[in-house]
């Protein structure tokens, strides 16, 4: 259970993390 979950958790913070990112880097 822990591993599955944590790693789609971890998964959907990543990308919006690197989603911020990119927009920092564009605008």
């Amino acid at each position: 259970k822990i591993g599955m979950e944590a790693t789609e958790e971890l998964r959907s913070m990543l990308k919006r993390h690197v989603h911020l990112i990119l927009m920092v880097r564009m605008a």
